[in-house]
């Protein structure tokens, strides 16, 4: 079901219940998706910036800052997808 679906429907014609079920599993693929297109805009600049400036000590900040920024998407993605398989197991 998409929200399109109960686009210009009153409230109290809605099925309600049965509308939680598709916007959590649409929730839970957003919160997986986001951090991950997040760290691809990040990755762009900061390789723009690796291309762009020639000095050695620049570089090693660029390399720097690529590494936190990976590390954290990581950390993100696991604890994104440790609260969703704790949802499933209640």
């Amino acid at each position: 079901m998409c929200v399109a679906d109960y686009d210009r429907q009153h409230l109290k014609y809605l099925d309600v219940p049965s509308m939680r079920i598709p916007t959590l599993k649409h929730f839970y693929f957003y919160q997986l998706v986001y951090p991950v297109a997040l760290f691809f805009v990040k990755a762009s600049i900061l390789a723009l910036y690796h291309r762009i400036f020639e000095r050695l000590q620049f570089r090693y900040k660029v390399w720097s800052v690529a590494a936190f920024v990976t590390i954290y998407t990581i950390v993100v993605l696991f604890v994104s997808v440790s609260s969703l398989l704790c949802f499933i197991w209640k």
